[in-house]
């Protein structure tokens, strides 16, 4: 019969794993491996600790400088890595219904008047990698602030969203000018009633301002534009501000 492994000062090992050492750590302390470790902890009464309530206790050991170290740690090593499109997708996924990712006061607005409406909708509307910032049926609503500003990726954006077989409300905001109106939310009406009565009028989009009047729209081919072809400017006779030709 094999002998029996002795571990000096065990008792005091034994309490310094209830109170959040690791038993990787002890165990090498000790000088034996974990799986002997482990048999003195089940012969104590005592349940290893599973992984995720490993971290947990390693988290809660930290002092904020070492927290702040280790995600420096795991943002140096995930720099520079693309993610895959699956993982852009779960992402999306993720935040779907959240008010909490990037979700602007005038979005807020918005959905509680639809919502007042008997309207169904969705904030962070996950299509594939990407999250809109409203869902209402077959259309998804963008809210663009402080003028146009689509960026560097939103012609392929949109694209998808449209080939995904939606129709998209781009909303221009001036805060100054033309700031969100509930005339916003009758011009969704009449689009989710153009879609109810012919389903083949998706895969367009339209932009309009705050105070919905509409600046253009358009149907989903390979040359998305979202461009307006008309801008503001003041007129020099009056000094009042119009709609002008770019």
């Amino acid at each position: 019969m094999p002998s029996k492994i002795f571990i000096p000062n065990l008792n005091n090992l034994l309490r310094r794993y209830l109170a959040g050492e690791s038993e990787k750590k002890l165990s090498e302390e000790a000088g034996v491996n974990r799986c002997t470790f482990r048999q003195r902890l089940l012969k104590a009464g005592i349940k290893p600790r599973g992984r995720s309530e490993a971290e947990t206790v390693k988290w809660s050991r930290m002092t904020s400088e070492q927290r702040a170290h280790q995600v420096k740690a795991a943002h140096n090593a995930t720099e520079g890595r693309i993610p895959s499109f699956g993982e852009l997708c779960r992402r999306a996924t993720s935040r779907e219904g959240s008010l909490r990712y990037n979700v602007a006061p005038e979005e807020i607005v918005l959905g509680g008047w639809l919502k007042e409406l008997g309207m169904n909708i969705i904030h962070n509307f996950a299509i594939g990698p990407y999250n809109c910032d409203l869902g209402i049926g077959s259309i998804t609503v963008e809210i663009w602030g402080g003028g146009w500003h689509p960026k560097l990726d939103e012609a392929e954006r949109t694209k998808y969203i449209l080939d995904s077989g939606f129709s998209i409300l781009f909303i221009s905001l001036d805060r100054e000018h033309f700031p969100l109106t509930r005339a916003v939310t009758q011009y969704i009406i009449s689009l989710l009633e153009l879609h109810r009565r012919n389903p083949t009028a998706r895969r367009q989009y339209w932009m309009i301002r705050g105070d919905g009047e509409l600046i253009f729209k358009r149907v989903n081919n390979n040359d998305i534009s979202l461009v307006p072809p008309f801008t503001r400017g003041r007129n020099p006779a009056n000094g009042q501000y119009e709609r002008v030709p770019r």
